[in-house]
């Protein structure tokens, strides 16, 4: 789904409820063209969007959103400068029924991306 905008370069595992993520950006990618046309971003769903999707793919388990208590896009992401992001999620808490992160995406700009989240698995 998404993860053909971007390549996972690197993976790492840092603790039990620690990941790291370094992801190259596809610059080509057509979302990049109409969002904004000769100044691409990527969009803040999208961020979101990679976020759950290697999530899943780490808990192994298809999740539906329930709640994003605190969401905050601090920089851009242009595909053009910032080929490279690095993404890191924890896991709060762990249950049965769901879920609870707190995820981040930066750059070498800065911090792109906080997000605290809780889901249900579905």
């Amino acid at each position: 789904m998404i993860d053909s905008i971007y390549k996972l370069e690197k993976k790492e595992e840092t603790s039990e409820v620690e990941t790291n993520y370094q992801l190259l950006l596809d610059k080509s990618h057509p979302i990049f063209e109409g969002h904004f046309p000769g100044y691409p971003v990527l969009p803040g769903v999208v961020q979101i969007a990679i976020v759950t999707e290697l999530l899943e793919k780490k808990l192994n388990k298809k999740l539906q959103l329930l709640k994003a208590s605190n969401t905050k896009f601090l920089k851009m992401i242009d595909p053009l400068t910032m080929e490279t992001i690095h993404l890191t999620t924890k896991v709060l808490s762990l249950t049965e029924n769901g879920v609870k992160i707190s995820s981040s995406i930066a750059s070498e700009a800065g911090v792109c991306l906080k997000y605290k989240a809780q889901y249900k698995f579905a």
